[in-house]
């Protein structure tokens, strides 16, 4: 899982960073790109982090069940999103 992990963040990063050059204004570029930079470092770290303390605290078998759980409620609310934006474009 990790591995299928990180192919989908290695396809997203550069899409997110497309995105961002598309949508910012040439002047903040350098600042834009600094603060998504930051919100993934700080997403990472929080993330291991977090995830560990969460571990010790329920055990590792709970969450990754609490993780699976998490992930498709993810998939249900963004299949709801894309459904809702399609029918009102």
């Amino acid at each position: 899982m990790r591995f299928f992990h990180g192919i989908a963040i290695a396809g997203l990063m550069p899409s997110t960073n497309n995105l961002i050059r598309q949508l910012a204004p040439p002047a903040l570029m350098g600042r834009i790109f600094g603060f998504n930079q930051s919100a993934q470092f700080i997403g990472m770290f929080s993330g291991a982090f977090f995830g560990g303390q969460l571990a010790a605290l329920i055990g590792i078998r709970n969450l990754f069940l609490l993780v699976a759980a998490l992930l498709i409620v993810n998939a249900m609310w963004c299949k709801i999103q894309i459904s809702h934006n399609s029918t009102v474009s």
